[in-house]
């Protein structure tokens, strides 16, 4: 998500003037909201770059290099399981170790890797091909349920078939409840022409299509606001006695609203749009409340602009990571997520180095390791059923 220059609210109420109405009051206290609103879209547009330069240089290696050794890992579970004679119990700790592995690896990666699946199937109850196919279905079903749309009958193979396939229904309904068109340029940044010209990205792993998600979320808020101010600006709306200054004041304004529509700047949006409501905050308090009302109703409305932007970049940051969304997370303090990362991945692989040691030492400490990760299991089991 690219950064963008933020300005700080333009509008204060003069010096000394006292509200005097509820709508004075409530003036001035959307004024502070919007400020700290701005202030802390500010702070994550600074904020969510840096992060990111950092999270490719400090996280991605190890992130790549615990999945290249958990890979390795399970196929020695493999060998482990067969050089020794084991118990029925330890042998089922080992296959379940190996089915658990193989499986979240296979989950998270960009690529079919047959050597891998082959690994899951010979241990598995379910190939991975059918627990794929069940994961779709059910899927599938949520969509349906929840979006209220007919998918159709046609096969869907993968989740970002069936998010596409979902976006596609989405619009239909719009176009034929005669709802305003959704952008296809929102969903990957072009039209269908250009995208079919290019050169096919990596496949993007869950957690960055749903960020995609709240990114095309952030662009809709856009274009409701440019399209008030395009309907606002144009020239048909323009009094026919107008001079040839004011007409050139409105042309100005609608390219200036152009020029924030394609750099993506809401903020800059929002304050042409206080601008055409000739909004001075110098004269609010001398204003008739029923005047400061209107002024109200426009701050109110980039507020809510404002707080559904912050909320969808959060949204979109969090899932990019993966970290859990409902945190409220602030933006100056990100870089103990990245030492929070660093640590877990560091965990990892030690906890690796050190069940490999413990299996491949003697039979006593390792039937004695695969009972207690047993019991680890259940009791982890028990708790997400718990909370769930």
């Amino acid at each position: 998500m690219p950064a963008r220059t933020v300005r700080s609210v333009a509008l204060t109420v003069a010096a000394g003037a006292s509200p005097t109405s509820p709508e004075h009051k409530r003036f001035q206290t959307l004024l502070g909201r919007i400020d700290k609103v701005r202030q802390r879209l500010a702070s994550w547009q600074q904020e969510a770059p840096r992060f990111a330069e950092a999270y490719a240089r400090r996280v991605e290696p190890l992130q790549a290099e615990l999945a290249t050794l958990r890979r390795s890992w399970a196929f020695e579970l493999e060998a482990i399981l067969l050089a020794q004679r084991w118990g029925t119990a330890e042998a089922a700790c080992l296959t379940e170790m190996i089915c658990g592995l193989s499986g979240a690896l296979l989950g998270l990666a960009d690529e079919p890797d047959p050597d891998l699946q082959a690994l899951h199937d010979r241990h598995a109850d379910e190939s991975w091909d059918a627990i794929r196919r069940r994961q779709l279905d059910q899927a599938r079903a949520f969509v349906e349920r929840t979006a209220g749309v007919d998918l159709g009958d046609e096969p869907i193979e993968t989740m970002e078939e069936l998010q596409q396939r979902a976006r596609e229904r989405l619009r239909e309904q719009a176009r034929a409840a005669d709802a305003p068109p959704v952008d296809d340029r929102a969903d990957a940044g072009g039209s269908a022409p250009d995208r079919q010209a290019r050169p096919r990205p990596r496949r993007a792993s869950a957690a960055q299509r749903r960020a995609d998600d709240a990114r095309q979320r952030i662009a809709q808020n856009l274009r409701e606001v440019y399209r008030k101010l395009a309907s606002a600006l144009h020239p048909d709306r323009i009094a026919p006695d107008a001079t040839a200054a004011q007409r050139e004041a409105s042309t100005a304004l609608m390219q200036r609203a152009n020029a924030a529509y394609e750099a993506g700047d809401l903020l800059a949006l929002l304050e042409l749009q206080l601008q055409i409501e000739q909004v001075d905050a110098l004269q609010v308090a001398a204003l008739p409340a029923e005047q400061v009302r209107h002024f109200n109703r426009v701050l109110a409305e980039q507020l809510r602009e404002l707080e559904s932007e912050v909320t969808a970049f959060e949204q979109s940051f969090c899932e990019g990571y993966g970290y859990d969304p409902q945190q409220r997370l602030d933006p100056a303090k990100l870089e103990a997520l990245l030492r929070g990362d660093v640590q877990s991945l560091t965990i990892a692989r030690a906890r690796i180095a050190h069940d490999r040691r413990t299996l491949h030492g003697d039979m006593l400490s390792a039937r004695r390791f695969l009972r207690s990760w047993h019991q680890e299991q259940r009791a982890l089991q028990a708790l997400r059923s718990g909370a769930g």
